[in-house]
């Protein structure tokens, strides 16, 4: 595998040379799959993008999509014009590409998730899918919960992915896949056959305060915990917090949902993180972005620099027992980079380490700054926020 990456405003300009930098590694290998990403600047002209990557890369196949910024190698692009571009030679791999109305047809259509699994031809050889989903067209947490659960019931890979984020308003951003441009809907493509595809879902948030229980909820509304009103239990936690703190409330609080209730004792990764998205006085309750239900566990984290930079590097740590990646996809949340860490590059420097020994200046990795991250936790793929999440492709096992 091989990344390029490449800030330039010309649209061709910058594809172009992102396409000449995998070309170098790949040493005249041919390209099954290619993604690529682009920044906000190059969305008017994604036919060009598309249409310069088919014609120097060759691809197979090809899907893309825009975000508000890209990353690459060792480089997070946060505010200037860039395209990114992850090209794969995968021999013995089968590659099916789809789109949404592929996809949510099959799930409007299932019965259940053996059916939906049996529709998309899933089982254990499918090793992953990617996807890359339009927010404002796709109801992605009403579609990722049947379609992770039947990829888990036919024993497939991790559905893992990002939200398009280069636009703030309804067909603004661009979907690629081949020769195709979307502004809405989906792309994906599902890999099936000799690949491993691991995952890394980092989530970075440092808990506060004592577990709960759900005693009462609608929708996305926290009404009680542990028999009291949420407001009153959240007064409670932040009450005992030290000055330094409180004031990190403001740059966000989030709740973590338990993902695994069967599990004894829960630790950092055992949550789903959901923002607090604000409360509700007249019924005393906390509303969250996401969905809640009575018997759930819930606890109280806030967003701290020290604690995704220690959360990252330890499951990076983990993936070390295991043989180097032959390439990443890599997805963090818009808002990490430079406004969570003080400094550029450090999701994509921090994933690099994976690659020391076989590509010191170069990893190949590519990516983009998503407004929602899609990995699975406890098995099971959610819709994430602040979160960086990881793709590693490395070679089967025998």
């Amino acid at each position: 595998m091989a990344a390029g990456v490449a800030s330039h405003p010309d649209t061709a300009n910058a594809t172009h040379q992102a396409c000449l930098s995998c070309q170098q590694t790949l040493a005249g290998s041919a390209v099954d799959l290619a993604f690529v990403f682009f920044s906000p600047h190059h969305v008017p002209h994604a036919r060009t993008v598309a249409d310069v990557t088919l014609r120097t890369l060759n691809p197979r196949h090809l899907i893309g999509v825009s975000g508000q910024a890209v990353l690459g190698q060792r480089m997070e692009l946060e505010k200037d014009p860039g395209v990114s571009i992850l090209a794969c030679s995968l021999p013995g791999v089968t590659i099916d590409p789809f789109t949404h109305d592929h996809l949510l047809t099959n799930l409007h259509q299932a019965r259940d998730d053996q059916d939906l699994a049996d529709r998309l031809s899933l089982d254990e050889q499918s090793k992953a899918t990617l996807l890359l989903v339009d927010p404002f067209s796709v109801p992605t947490l009403g579609m990722l919960g049947p379609l992770s659960s039947a990829h888990t019931l036919a024993g497939a890979g991790p559905v893992i992915g990002g939200v398009a984020s280069a636009a703030n308003t309804p067909n603004g951003n661009a979907l690629i896949i081949n020769d195709k441009i979307h502004t809405t809907g989906l792309v994906g493509v599902r890999l099936v056959g000799p690949i491993r595809v691991d995952t890394i879902v980092s989530q970075g948030a440092r808990p506060i305060g004592p577990n709960f229980i759900v005693t009462s909820a609608r929708n996305n509304l926290v009404l009680g915990l542990g028999g009291i009103s949420a407001l009153q239990a959240i007064q409670s936690v932040i009450d005992k917090l030290s000055d330094d703190e409180q004031s990190r409330i403001a740059h966000g609080l989030l709740l973590g949902i338990v993902a695994d209730e069967y599990k004894e004792r829960f630790g950092r990764n055992d949550y789903l993180m959901r923002n607090v998205a604000g409360v509700d006085r007249k019924n005393h309750a906390l509303a969250i972005q996401g969905l809640v239900r009575v018997g759930q566990t819930v606890r109280l984290h806030l967003r701290d620099r020290q604690t995704a930079h220690e959360d990252l590097a330890m499951l990076i740590d983990g993936q070390r027992v295991k043989d180097p990646p032959a390439g990443s996809l890599l997805f963090t949340c818009n808002g990490r980079g430079a406004n969570l860490f003080g400094s550029p590059h450090h999701d994509s420097v921090a994933l690099a380490t994976l690659f020391k020994d076989a590509s010191p200046d170069q990893p190949p990795i590519a990516g983009f700054f998503a407004s929602g991250e899609i990995g699975p936790v406890a098995g099971q793929s959610h819709v994430h926020g602040l979160s960086a999440c990881a793709a590693l492709f490395r070679q089967p096992t025998t």
